[in-house]
């Protein structure tokens, strides 16, 4: 499997990352695995000092689902790595 995280663990296609030349290259040397996600949203002090997360990235889940894991599913779609 592959891990994708944006830059700053916050939603997918807000940071630095470009996740379309990744998909690119990941269907160029006929990646098959699972495609997984993280991102961080709002979360107890102590989690995130663990996690070395120093600012809320997120809002909700649902920012990161909708535009995030939404983009990210239409890029591998795109590239042939998922079904649509």
């Amino acid at each position: 499997y592959i891990h994708l995280s944006e830059s700053d663990r916050g939603v997918p296609g807000t940071g630095t990352v470009d996740f379309a030349a990744t998909m690119a290259a990941l269907a160029e040397i006929g990646f098959q695995g699972d495609i997984v996600g993280e991102a961080f949203i709002n979360m107890p002090p102590a989690l995130a000092k663990a996690l070395s997360v120093w600012r809320p990235v997120a809002k909700s889940a649902e920012e990161v689902l909708d535009p995030g894991m939404t983009m990210l599913k239409r890029l591998a779609v795109e590239h042939g790595l998922v079904a649509a």
